[in-house]
């Protein structure tokens, strides 16, 4: 389905630190403001444990502040232990789980664990990207939200932004070749230098222009779910009709057909 929720992205965390023969653990328990969610807690060199959230990649020591409100159980490979501490917060807990007291593990030698068969095939084969794809899925893409997903604006009832003016001077970072590149340094980034770099070019805008908009990013599932997207920002309902727009569609794939979408889109208004 290439799409997961946090439990799943957490066993996927998990496994990674296991293969790189790290201890690890799935952590349940609850957040805010996820209210029950799966974390990673891992023992690090010197006996030290962090916790990791799986959807976001950050980490924090478990004494230190974190949204982790409560633990109520740790799993791996070998065992499930339930929390048996009178906290849950992961601040006032011990970790050492050889202390039946404080953890009480499912498995013993009165129980055993039952013998358990991986689910996936011992070897994974990631299909190449397919750049023609590629080129076909970006241009409906940048149709659709022309089109499908603008129709209702006030000056553009029956086609959408197409039929509005579209702003085309070159000195405008926001023409559609230069916002492709941009989009480009922002998946290859991380974000943070190259919406730097944008915001500073956009700044000799703003002195004859209202400027509004921003760079969308996406895991692709389907086209719809882009266009929806594209619609809920509303920065198409201007209510004025010499509004100008900037519209750029950049597509960045992975192998085994992930996708990472961008939609740049953007309103101007002249200031009088």
């Amino acid at each position: 389905m290439l799409c997961g929720d946090e439990d799943e992205h957490a066993v996927l965390l998990c496994n990674y630190f296991l293969h790189l023969n790290k201890q690890a653990w799935l952590c349940i328990g609850s957040a805010v403001p996820e209210g029950r969610t799966v974390y990673v807690l891992t023992r690090e060199d010197g006996g030290k444990f962090w916790l990791w959230c799986a959807s976001t990649g950050h980490t924090t020591a478990p004494r230190q502040l974190l949204p982790l409100q409560a633990v109520w159980c740790l799993i791996n490979q070998e065992n499930i232990w339930a929390n048996m501490q009178k906290n849950e917060q992961p601040s006032r807990m011990s970790f050492n789980l050889t202390k039946v007291s404080d953890w009480k593990p499912l498995f013993s030698k009165s129980y055993l664990r039952p013998a358990l068969t991986s689910v996936q095939p011992e070897s994974l084969v990631y299909a190449s990207p397919i750049s023609n794809k590629l080129r076909i899925s970006k241009n409906a893409l940048n149709a659709l939200c022309e089109r499908k997903s603008w129709s209702g604006a006030p000056y553009t009832s029956r086609d959408g932004i197409a039929t509005a003016r579209r702003y085309s001077a070159s000195s405008y970072p926001g023409k559609s070749g230069t916002n492709i590149s941009h989009l480009r340094k922002l998946e290859e980034s991380h974000g943070a230098a190259a919406a730097e770099e944008h915001g500073a070019e956009l700044q000799s805008l703003l002195t004859s222009y209202k400027v509004l908009g921003f760079p969308l990013n996406m895991a692709y599932t389907d086209i719809a779910a882009v266009v929806q997207q594209v619609a809920a920002t509303r920065v198409h309902a201007v209510e004025t009709s010499d509004v100008e727009f900037a519209l750029a569609v950049y597509i960045h794939a992975y192998p085994g057909n992930v996708l990472s979408v961008w939609v740049y889109v953007g309103s101007l208004v002249r200031r009088r």
